[in-house]
């Protein structure tokens, strides 16, 4: 973009910022939670465990406790996982100014914050490819108030990994555009050092990015571009081993090992053990049911999505490049041996689909990139694929109304509705 472009754009940063900021207070207004009810946002983890690393971490800072083991650490032990899996974030920093009791006002305000910081940087990304278009706000507002930040509100240390993902993808354009290094590392490195569990999902989605960019287009200068992408992961590394190398070592030599970085031959065997694992053995709807809520992506952008395939101005061989990627996405989250991998060769304990924000990036991008090619796709088309979306949406949902408490009529109406909406906007 040009510098006036550049310029142009720096006011959607904040207007998708604010909007997404005052959206989530407003739901977390109506749920009635604490500071506008008598409801708390801690629940499960963050009320038992996360409010107290939170205390420890404005004590250690004031010098109160100890930075690197802690006696109230079960029996006492070395903090360094703890520092680096929960308390490395930026953010965390408001848990320092304010007393014990206001921990769960600040923790909500804090959610907030980092939904609308995701949804900022989604709109920078946006601000690179479109030039800064209107439509780019159903991109990064969508992004901000995903399924998966609004179902992980309980743990917001993952947060900042979704934050800095697209920030990575930005790097990446960067680096084929003007082959630049820093916009790619330094996000990268940060997402390795504010949460390496998400960092680590967001650097094999890079790679995958990567692939996909070059796949797409005939690049010039590609063996360039390639040492350059190599040689920034390996520099993103390298800056990050400060929490990774020690970070592994305290979870092997402890007995959150099998809870952390577990690389062994057992979790290997998971990978071996594909016909237990494939489907159908391992498939089933509840499983689709399940993850799919972690997949929501708005009714617009599902549709921008669909149209992103039949637009003809596209080119041929990037939709079925384009296709690939998402039928190997889609396939990471139904199949145990892929979705092994994005959890760093090991199975999830509760919480499944945690790499399903980036499943969720990749469909929005591509409701984005079709949201620019709209005007291609003819108005026929766009009817008979907002009813084929429509009744791939409504008509599980509502197979499932007898066993789903929170599936009721009212909901599908009001997703007919919205979904209507969407259609009647875009044609």
């Amino acid at each position: 973009m040009s510098r006036s472009n550049k310029q142009s754009t720096w006011p959607l940063l904040f207007i998708s910022f604010g909007v997404t900021f005052v959206i989530s207070l407003i739901v977390f207004a109506a749920l009635k939670m604490a500071p506008f009810g008598s409801s708390s946002i801690l629940a499960n983890d963050s009320a038992v465990q996360y409010v107290d690393f939170f205390t420890y971490l404005k004590h250690a800072l004031l010098g109160t406790a100890g930075k690197a083991y802690s006696f109230s650490n079960s029996l006492g032990g070395g903090m360094y996982a703890n520092w680096t899996y929960y308390l490395l974030s930026p953010f965390n920093l408001v848990f320092v100014l304010v007393p014990r009791s206001a921990l769960p006002v600040a923790v909500l305000f804090v959610t907030a914050l980092k939904y609308s910081t995701a949804a900022m940087a989604a709109q920078a990304l946006a601000n690179y490819l479109t030039g800064g278009r209107w439509y780019s706000f159903v991109f990064s507002i969508s992004y901000g108030l995903s399924g998966f930040l609004v179902a992980n509100f309980l743990n917001i240390m993952w947060m900042d990994g979704v934050i800095l993902l697209p920030l990575v993808v930005l790097g990446i354009e960067r680096l084929f555009d003007e082959q630049r290094l820093l916009p790619y590392v330094i996000p990268l490195s940060l997402a390795f050092i504010t949460n390496y569990y998400i960092g680590f999902m967001v650097a094999i989605f890079a790679a995958l990015y990567f692939g996909w960019h070059w796949a797409i287009q005939h690049q010039p200068q590609l063996l360039r571009k390639i040492n350059l992408f190599v040689i920034g992961s390996l520099l993103s590394g390298m800056i990050a081993a400060v929490v990774l190398i020690p970070t592994y070592y305290a979870l092997s030599a402890s007995r959150l090992s099998s809870a952390g970085a577990d690389f062994s031959f057992k979790a290997l065997y998971s990978l071996i053990d594909l016909p237990s694992k494939l489907l159908p053995g391992s498939f089933n709807f509840d499983q689709l049911s399940n993850g799919l809520p972690n997949l929501y992506m708005g009714m617009i952008g599902l549709l921008g999505a669909s149209f992103y395939f039949l637009a003809r101005t596209i080119p041929v061989r990037e939709r079925l490049v384009s296709a690939g990627m998402t039928l190997l996405l889609i396939l990471s989250i139904w199949l145990n041996p892929l979705a092994i991998i994005w959890q760093g060769f090991r199975a999830p304990v509760w919480y499944l689909y945690r790499h399903s924000f980036i499943v969720i990036f990749w469909f929005l991008l591509l409701s984005l990139r079709g949201l620019m090619q709209l005007r291609a796709v003819s108005r026929l088309r766009l009817i008979l694929t907002s009813l084929v979306v429509g009744g791939l949406l409504i008509i599980p949902a509502a197979l499932r109304m007898g066993t789903h408490k929170y599936v009721t009529l009212p909901h599908l109406i009001l997703a007919g509705i919205l979904l209507l909406t969407a259609a009647v906007l875009l044609y």
